[in-house]
């Protein structure tokens, strides 16, 4: 294992940060308030650490170790990625205290370990799927009561938060949560295309979407006709309007989450997309004192929110402007 003594790595990284912090604590500050993402921190203790950073892409269908404490997991954030009779493979969520987890790990399973970084979030919620995937999750569905209390676990609330934050970070526009037969996506609409990002156990469906329901101010004990609601959230320093809407199917709800920016100042035509050339064609177009534009493409290609940078370049206060949409997007 290539890595630099806990005492090393919390020196340099103190002086590499110390202009900006008072302390290392000051980073989970950072983290909570939006000004650094997880992936940054992450990228910061790679460069600080020389370990790799494992990509999360390839680890999905993980195996479940018994002799492994799931606390200790929960705890410290570290999770085994694979096991053969050459090495023990691991991820943690921080580089501080290797060599005595290490030993830890060396100690119980007699095999080298190779070391990698991952997301803390990421590490929790595969821990969540893979040992607590057969967990009894008895409940009774009429039962209001009973389904806040599932909604409230902590698993679950870890995992809902890690599919907003992840959206936000890949700038996602939508969120579909689709149970199946014997499987349930949670995807992402990044450019007009569906990517499937999460595949939590079946067996928490039910406790995804009351958990869902509860924070979208929906009636949690219904599930046999289609409901919206919205959702208001800060995710990493973010202010998100989110529109949720759900249906009845087959082998449970389709939940759909649309995912709007709060702060109208980031509306402009450069961050939507438009090359320089079409900005100043579209922008003597919405000068003109009449007529109509036409803006069209696929769910998730910027449309509502062009039309809505072309409010902000035509609301100088001087002007009645008046909106007809159904739903509101932006508040």
């Amino acid at each position: 294992m290539n890595s630099l003594s806990d005492l090393e790595l919390k020196d340099r990284l103190a002086h590499e940060l110390q202009k900006d912090f008072e302390s290392l604590e000051d980073l989970q500050l950072l983290l909570d308030a939006g000004e650094l993402s997880e992936q940054d921190l992450l990228e910061s203790y790679a460069k600080l650490s020389s370990l790799r950073i494992a990509d999360e892409d390839d680890y999905t269908g993980l195996e479940k170790y018994e002799r492994v404490n799931v606390e200790y997991l929960d705890e410290l954030g570290v999770l085994p990625l694979s096991m053969d009779e050459n090495k023990i493979v691991l991820a943690f969520s921080n580089p501080f205290d290797l060599e005595k987890q290490c030993r830890h790990w060396q100690l119980l399973f007699e095999l080298p370990i190779e070391v990698f970084l991952m997301r803390r979030s990421f590490i929790l919620r595969k821990v969540n799927e893979i040992y607590h995937q057969n967990q009894d999750l008895a409940f009774d569905e009429s039962s209001e009561e009973s389904l806040k209390d599932l909604a409230k676990e902590a698993p679950i609330v870890r995992l809902v938060n890690d599919v907003f934050s992840r959206a936000v970070e890949l700038g996602v526009s939508d969120i579909h949560v689709e149970p199946g037969d014997a499987d349930l996506n949670i995807r992402y609409r990044i450019d007009g295309i569906l990517h499937t990002h999460f595949t939590p156990p079946p067996q928490q469906f039910a406790a995804i979407a009351s958990r869902l329901k509860l924070i979208g101010g929906l009636n949690i004990a219904e599930s046999r006709i289609p409901q919206d609601g919205r959702i208001e959230l800060s995710i990493n320093g973010k202010a998100i309007d989110v529109r949720m809407n759900t249906l009845p199917g087959m082998y449970g709800e389709s939940i759909v989450m649309r995912l709007l920016q709060k702060n109208l100042q980031n509306f402009s035509l450069g961050n939507v997309g438009m090359e320089l050339d079409l900005q100043e064609k579209f922008k003597k177009l919405i000068d003109k004192p009449h007529g109509l534009i036409l803006v069209v493409g696929p769910t998730g290609s910027g449309k509502t929110t062009t039309l809505y940078c072309a409010l902000t370049l035509l609301n100088s206060g001087n002007e009645k402007i008046i909106t007809i949409e159904d739903p509101i997007e932006y508040q």
